[in-house]
This record gives C-alpha cells, structure tokens and sequence, in this order.
C-alpha cells in the first residue's frame, strides 16, 4: 500500500506541475529545432575499395605470387598495409593540395586543413575484406570527390615510397556519388532527443523545488513551536 501510496503522490505532484513542465519540454523543443535548423548541412560519401589478396610478379619466365606478408613479414596483412596508408598524413597532404582544402575548409594553416580532413573520414575495414572510405562533407560533391581519390592516390603514394610491387595498390570497387540527401543534422531525432532530456530535468526540477519547499516549511514549523 505505500508503494501505490507514494506512486500515486508522484503523479498528483507531476499534475500540479504540468504547465511548468511542458513549458519546459516545449521551449527546449522549439530552441533544439531552431539550432538544428541552422547548423550546417552535412554530406556522408562512400567509397569501397578492394585490396588485393595476391599481386603476381614475372621475374625471369617465372610467375611468383606476393601477397603484403610476404614483403613485411608475417601479422602484415594486404587490407593492413592499404587502410595504414589511407588514413596516413602523406594521403591527407595529398588530399588537402589536389582539392584546395585550405580555401574550401576556410581554414588559416595546411596543418588545420588536415586535420579537419582526417577528423571527416573514417576508414573501416568490413568482414568481406573490402574497405569503405566514408567521408563527411558540406558538400555532396566533395564528399564524393574526395572518397574516391583516396584510392586513387593510393598508386601516388606507392609510387614515391614503394612500398609494394602492386600496380594498383587497391581496386575502386564501388565509386561513391554524391548524396542526394544530407546526413546531419538529423532534426527529427535531436528534437526527440532533446524533448525528453527536458522531461526529465523539468521533472528533477520539480522534485527539486518540493524539496526544498519541504524543508523551508519544516523549518518555519520548527521555529514556531520554539
């Protein structure tokens, strides 16, 4: 019985707060739409490359099959070598001069324009053995733009290091085209999101205040009987 007690005081007190609360919810609702309606639109492109397994080399008639542990040694896989260079400094200095990233980024320095670059993609390796190059952009075609050229500056790169005999260094399996619709912000979800935060702290907030009004009254009660 005092459960359901204490329960049904919890819904009464809730009741005679309901205008403060759904004021609350619903100027945070309307404040979160408003935000997210001016952030910036962002695109998310995807590229898929696949790495090869095996590269064959021809050396005197004869064909030799080399797959990356071969040439670096055991625990080095072929996906291994290929994301370790997508996701290198040189890829990005590359990536940053090809498409003027300073000027489009609006950035002040080459270094900020990396990592600005390096902080919108992700490189992630999928249990098919392929590796999708996603990258966030503010604009569709860039995204795109730059998701592809990180496979094809991949070769670039082996060319100047050589680091492996494999011509090409990994295969554009899916081209990425510029998205149609944008990634973020997802108004909807932060809305949501947003709302029932409120709910919660405006109901804390109630909690809070019958606290304190308990306490104020016990005190004045106290000092009566004194």
């Amino acid at each position: 019985m005092g459960g359901d007690e204490d329960l049904l005081n919890i819904f009464k007190l809730i009741y005679r707060y309901r205008v403060m609360i759904m004021s609350i919810t619903l100027a945070i609702a309307i404040i979160t739409a408003i935000v997210s309606l001016n952030l910036p639109k962002t695109y998310t492109a995807t590229a898929v490359a696949l790495p090869p397994e095996v590269e064959t080399l021809q050396r005197g008639g004869n064909i030799l099959s080399y797959s990356y542990s071969d040439i670096f040694g055991e625990g080095v896989n072929d996906s291994g070598v290929v994301i370790a260079m997508l996701k290198s400094r040189r890829m990005a200095e590359y990536l940053v001069k090809e498409f003027d990233l300073v000027e489009k980024y609006k950035m002040k320095s080459f270094s900020s324009a990396i990592q600005r670059l390096q902080s919108e993609t992700m490189v992630i390796p999928t249990k098919e053995k392929t590796i999708m190059i996603i990258v966030n952009s503010t604009s569709p075609e860039l995204a795109a733009d730059l998701a592809n050229s990180y496979v094809y500056n991949l070769d670039e790169i082996n060319n100047e290091l050589k680091i492996t005999p494999a011509k090409p260094v990994a295969r554009l399996l899916d081209k990425a085209y510029p998205p149609e619709s944008k990634s973020k912000p997802k108004i909807k979800n932060n809305i949501i999101i947003a709302s029932v935060i409120a709910l919660i702290l405006s109901i804390g907030f109630v909690f809070l205040v019958e606290y304190f009004k308990a306490i104020k009254n016990k005190t004045a009660y106290i000092s009566k009987i004194k």
